[in-house]
């Protein structure tokens, strides 16, 4: 016996209209006329539409209520066969040409566009959308994340570059257009990640597409039992993350050091550099961080006492370990982690890399940012934000310490922008204007982060590109928009 489920019903504008049986230009999801949107309307239903065909004539249906009447009658909808089902309250919009393409692209850039002319007129309005471009531009690599080196200028808008530019465009507008419009974005965006789930076309996409119905039907399937054997899996305990480690900044007492239990993995890269540092006092030199030994020391004493309750400033120095000796530096690490809704599949795992290279493609540095465990805190209450600068390992007493040379950012606030809806953050520096840095184990880093500058209301120059943006703002906001993983944690 096979048991049919029905759920949302995803199609085009054009597949709506006949399948809810409607006028071109209306809504097949209520009555709302086209002209006044903002007037309200009451929400389609099947008995609702039924009650009007038998009443009204075929005229005052077309023209009151935007309803095909006779094609009702010849030829309704095919839900009207099945209990509790209805066409206008199973009806999704298309994502992509109703949401990405159609609200995204569609208006709310060109709206943009069009605010800045009437605004500014057509010369200064040009100059904005070029400094907007400018930004676009200058915006950090990230796994997956397209460049733009034209900003907007694509000669063909696909889907990929409209949900690629989607995650940097807010920022990019910041200072230039009113703030009910950055709002107006933020809440968008925060619709699209709500209703985003790329499981929906998973069975779809498994099949060989030559009668797909059974294979999608066992694929279902499949997942139902993946997704019951998780649960329990969970319930036994067999699924509990990796151990997690315990580590402290300089400027942070042991006792606000924080533990987080998560479902991931990660690795330094299997091959280190010779060409690189190879010992502590090389990596200080090549890093320009002299006090790397102390650091070490420091991170050494959280590993080895990780109950004591001190900071480890205050230690005497002739009770903390000491390394001064080899070490093998790596240009990057890849992490696993457990990601739902994202490329890895609905309760898949994803893979990325996190890069600390002084030549990335043997053009420029790159040094991306990752979330760090702090606390047992939801969000970015439990999280911060590191930069990190190398990759290193060493052996002390017999055992392998993987770790990080990070730079520390500072969270403005105690909450995300109420403007924007993300964190904003700063880098730290000391009392005497250097780097706020630390040494952490790698198993401390929750996954990687990617930060777009707070651009302010300065043009950005022309010379400035992508490399350069980390180095080059004081604050930047944490992009909870670059996937659905960060959206999910960056709250």
């Amino acid at each position: 016996m096979v048991i049919y489920g029905l759920g949302p019903y995803i199609a085009d504008y054009e597949e709506q209209v006949v399948l809810a049986c409607i006028v071109r230009n209306w809504c097949p999801k209520c009555l709302a006329l086209r002209t006044d949107l903002d007037g309200g309307g009451l929400q389609r239903c099947q008995s609702h539409t039924d009650a009007l065909v038998d009443g009204l004539d075929l005229a005052t249906l077309w023209d009151e209520y935007g309803v095909i009447g006779d094609l009702v009658i010849s030829l309704p909808p095919f839900t009207n066969d099945f209990p509790q089902a209805d066409i206008h309250n199973l009806l999704s919009p298309d994502l992509l040409h109703q949401l990405i393409k159609g609200t995204f692209k569609d208006h709310l850039v060109d709206w943009v566009k069009k605010y800045l002319n009437v605004t500014h007129g057509s010369k200064r309005a040009k100059e904005i959308m070029s400094d907007i471009d400018r930004r676009i531009a200058a915006v950090a690599s990230f796994s997956n994340l397209r460049c733009f080196p034209q900003g907007r200028g694509f000669k063909q808008w696909t889907g990929d570059d409209s949900k690629a530019l989607m995650k940097v465009y807010l920022p990019a507008i910041e200072g230039y257009v009113p703030t009910n419009a950055v709002r107006a974005f933020h809440a968008f965006l925060d619709f699209c990640y709500l209703v985003r789930r790329n499981a929906v076309k998973e069975p779809w996409r498994r099949s060989s597409r030559n009668r797909a119905l059974g294979q999608m039907l066992l694929t279902n399937q499949r997942i139902d039992k993946l997704a019951a054997s998780r649960v329990n899996f969970t319930a036994r305990g067999m699924l509990e993350g990796t151990k997690t480690a315990t580590f402290t900044s300089p400027s942070r007492s042991p006792l606000d050091s924080g533990q987080r239990t998560t479902t991931k993995k990660i690795q330094l890269a299997r091959t280190y550099q010779r060409k690189r540092a190879q010992t502590v006092a090389a990596l200080a030199d090549e890093m320009q961080v002299p006090h790397l030994r102390r650091l070490i020391r420091w991170f050494l004493f959280t590993q080895l006492h990780p109950d004591d309750p001190r900071d480890p400033e205050d230690v005497p120095s002739a009770i903390c370990p000491r390394h001064e000796g080899k070490i093998k530096v790596f240009n990057s690490a890849a992490l696993m982690f457990y990601a739902p809704s994202d490329p890895s599949g609905l309760g898949g795992m994803r893979r990325e890399h996190i890069r600390a290279c002084p030549l990335w493609r043997n053009k420029h540095a790159r040094n991306d940012c990752v979330f760090v465990n702090m606390s047992e805190l939801d969000g970015m209450q439990g999280l911060d934000i590191m930069r990190v600068l190398c990759f290193f390992s060493f052996k002390f007493r017999g055992d392998v310490y993987p770790c990080a040379l990070v730079h520390w950012f500072n969270k403005v606030d105690d909450q995300a922008d109420e403007d924007t809806g993300m964190w904003i953050v700063r880098p730290g520096f000391t009392h005497d204007g250097s780097r706020s840095v630390a040494v952490i184990h790698i198993d401390c880093i929750y996954r990687a982060a990617h930060l777009i500058p707070v651009y302010g209301t300065a043009p950005i120059p022309d010379e400035l590109k992508y490399y350069h943006s980390y180095d080059a703002f004081c604050s930047f906001y944490v992009n909870k928009y670059i996937d659905h993983h960060a959206y999910k944690i960056a709250f």
